[in-house]
């Protein structure tokens, strides 16, 4: 019967058996103390002679005779000695012994000889147990008490005894007693190989049986931490019997070492499939899903993650591209499939990358990851270390259980991932350094980077390499006639095909071009072709890349005043997206038709309802913008208001989430918010809480001292709430520097 591993182990378990060929002595108690003579007045002298005797199976074979030892110099009265020994009570065939001692090298008369063996050896047990002589071998008249393989059994029912009165104290104990019998390798000094592999490895399963049994008691008895290194080193030499791992991952775990816990689980997978060629167990695994926040029977799944983007309505060509990614991650073996998809700026490889996994998600049901390293990007890039916060947190492991040091984040997402069919992208990656630690090892996964850069030292170290070049001809003409649709496109061909060439067949901006044109479709599409050519004389570059200057231009001429402004501070904004009330904060004023008016011009996105994001390019055009048209004054102005805006909101969510916290409203402009409750407050601290980080970091940077470290002291009852101890120790680093200086 098939039992699981729980993370209660108390009862027994099955696993597959393994027998190793070595087993180190365990602290034992000498054989002359375990066979302490037994004396029964009633009995005749020579069973009370007999009594005297004491035999050792459970390490190196040892007679004793009232606690003197015997010394049986030959090799060949040892293994007939530890046969007997063996079968003791029981006839054992003249035929059996001969193979015992001689194996396939027999003497002429194998019964003669075994005959002369035994008389040798009565003469050297002379006064001790009989050796009787049957009708087709011999046998020993000993009782199982004289052997310390006896003892070992008989405390062995005494344990089951305990078992059954369920006094999980008591056949703790017992057992213990138990193995401490043995004194090393059984019969490690009897050189027969019928012994040594027909009785020998039973007898080993029947230590380590017991010791799992104790093992698993001591779980239930709550002994986690004083096991975790005797089970470091049984994993160490049973490295293929799966119930010691299993009992390691509980103790870790019980200790609250949950990350070592899935450190175990890698280790075991690792060294079952490098020896076996096979997969851990159900039981194995299901501790694993245990350890990782699954409760069997419960009707919850382990974190699955889905963290794929929207995907473009209309998205065109690259279908020779996706059947190269087809290719490409279909073709690995020992390693996760890893394909580098590089490109200029704004050729459509996160666009290619995520219509691709959108595709092909059905393929990877444990979850898709999706991260921005930020690369090329006027913010901040995103650390390795950061990114790998992300990836284990969006995979249910809580900041509490995240190590502090990138090698251990490194191996506790390598662990986790260990295993699952995954899909990470990783997006608009800098250099390879950023990737490396992001990498998980199971083959069962696979990984798409994007980056403008080529990444050579990620496809030196095995990575697949995919270049993204510009539309052709026909790929850009189907993307206009996917947006204008095909009877426009078909009625102005000439100037269809100079918007394109204007556009440099630049996926981006061609879309930008086809989304103007599409919010006029009463006007001809010679005049968009006239207006892209002036703006593009006036920013052309030998550049492909810094061609989509010309297209973003032509947009935001076509802007009010006002929003053209606002379009420009956008850039000062720290987060990744805004909200109405922010915006309002930002511009100094109601800013609602002008958000209005950049959403129609494709120079803002409105992802949910009143709230706002920027693409990256467009984010970076803005800040060169801002930079030329705004005086210094003015942009650290407003980005005093949002920061304003940030830090009397937070303050009003942090007084309802402690209602003890200091009430002191913070000397800044606007109108303090307001929050009905409690949970309204940690819902705006929940969406906010991206935004509120990169105001932290944008006012350290910006020397806005107060705002810096008055931020983190209204985030903390937050990050605390959730769990976020790694953000909470880098918050209070900022806030550190902004106070001592």
């Amino acid at each position: 019967m098939q039992q699981n591993y729980h993370l209660s182990v108390g009862e027994s378990v099955m696993s597959r058996q393994v027998t190793h060929p070595h087993l180190v002595p365990a602290t034992a108690t000498p054989l002359a103390a375990q066979m302490a003579p037994r004396h029964k007045p009633a009995v005749p002298a020579e069973e009370r002679l007999a009594d005297a005797f004491a035999f050792g199976l459970l390490g190196p074979l040892e007679v004793h005779q009232t606690g003197t030892p015997i010394e049986i110099g030959s090799p060949k009265l040892r293994i007939l000695l530890a046969t007997l020994l063996v079968h003791s009570g029981r006839a054992v065939p003249t035929g059996r012994l001969s193979t015992a001692i001689w194996g396939e090298g027999q003497p002429e008369n194998p019964r003669r000889a075994v005959q002369v063996c035994v008389a040798r050896l009565r003469t050297l047990l002379q006064r001790g147990p009989v050796i009787v002589t049957t009708s087709d071998g011999y046998m020993l008249d000993i009782s199982p008490g004289h052997t310390d393989l006896g003892r070992f059994r008989a405390l062995l029912r005494e344990a089951d005894e305990a078992a059954v009165r369920s006094d999980p104290a008591r056949e703790s104990a017992v057992l213990r007693q138990a193995l401490t019998l043995w004194r090393g390798e059984p019969l490690i000094n009897v050189p027969s190989d019928l012994l040594r592999d027909e009785v020998v490895p039973r007898l080993q399963d029947e230590r380590l049986a017991a010791l799992e049994r104790r093992l698993d008691l001591d779980l239930r008895l709550g002994r986690h931490v004083e096991i975790i290194s005797e089970l470091m080193d049984l994993t160490t030499r049973f490295a293929l019997r799966e119930r010691f791992w299993a009992q390691l991952m509980t103790a870790l775990h019980r200790s609250g070492r949950r990350a070592d816990a899935l450190m175990t689980y890698h280790n075991a997978r690792r060294h079952l499939a490098e020896e076996l060629g096979i997969e851990p167990d159900d039981c194995l695994r299901q501790l694993h899903l245990t350890v990782l926040g699954y409760v069997p029977g419960s009707g919850t799944a382990p974190a699955v993650p889905r963290q794929l983007p929207a995907e473009l309505a209309a998205f065109s060509g690259r279908s020779t591209e996706i059947a190269r990614l087809d290719e490409l991650v279909g073709d690995h073996d020992q390693s996760a499939s890893v394909v580098v998809i590089s490109g200029t700026a704004g050729v459509g490889k996160t666009v290619l990358a995520l219509r691709w996994s959108r595709r092909m998600a059905d393929q990877f049901p444990d979850g898709q990851l999706w991260v921005n390293l930020r690369g090329y990007d006027h913010r901040r890039p995103v650390s390795p270390g950061d990114a790998l916060v992300l990836l284990l947190r969006a995979l249910g492991i809580k900041d509490g259980d995240i190590p502090p040091d990138m090698d251990g984040r490194a191996g506790l997402y390598r662990s986790v991932m260990d295993g699952r069919r995954m899909l990470v992208v990783v997006d608009n990656a800098g250099a390879a350094e950023q990737v490396r630690p992001l990498l998980p090892g199971s083959p069962s996964s696979a990984v798409l980077v994007t980056s403008r850069d080529e990444l050579v030292g990620l496809v030196a170290d095995g990575a697949r390499a995919l270049q993204l070049d510009l539309f052709s001809a026909e790929e850009a003409d189907d993307l206009l006639c996917r947006r204008l649709g095909s009877a426009r496109v078909a009625a102005e061909p000439g100037a269809a095909r100079e918007i394109v060439e204007r556009c440099a067949r630049l996926p981006l901006a061609l879309a930008l071009a086809a989304a103007r044109a599409a919010a006029r479709p009463q006007l001809p599409l010679a005049m968009f072709a006239h207006q892209l050519q002036a703006a593009l004389d006036e920013l052309a570059t030998a550049d492909a890349a810094t061609d989509i200057r010309a297209v973003f231009s032509w947009s935001y001429r076509t802007l009010s005043q006002p929003a053209a402004r606002l379009f420009r501070l956008l850039a000062i904004h720290p987060g990744p997206d805004v909200s109405v009330d922010a915006v309002t904060d930002l511009a100094g004023q109601s800013a609602k038709s002008q958000l209005n008016e950049l959403v129609t011009a494709h120079l803002l996105a409105e992802h949910s309802l009143g709230r706002y994001v920027m693409h990256d390019l467009l984010r970076a055009y803005a800040a060169e913008l801002t930079q030329q048209l705004d005086s210094a004054v003015c942009r650290d102005e407003a980005l005093r208001r949002v920061l304003d805006y940030y830090l009397r909101t937070a303050h009003a969510a942090a007084i309802l989430i402690e209602p003890t916290r200091d009430a002191t409203t913070p000397a800044v402009s606007g109108r303090p918010a307001r929050f009905k409750d409690r949970a309204q407050a940690l819902e705006w601290c929940n969406i906010e809480y991206p935004n509120l980080l990169a105001a932290i970091s944008r006012a350290a940077d910006r020397d806005f001292d107060q705002h810096t470290w008055q931020l983190v002291r209204y985030l903390a009852d937050f990050q605390q709430w959730r769990g976020l101890w790694h953000d909470r120790a880098a918050t209070l680093m900022a806030a550190m520097t902004a106070t001592c200086g």
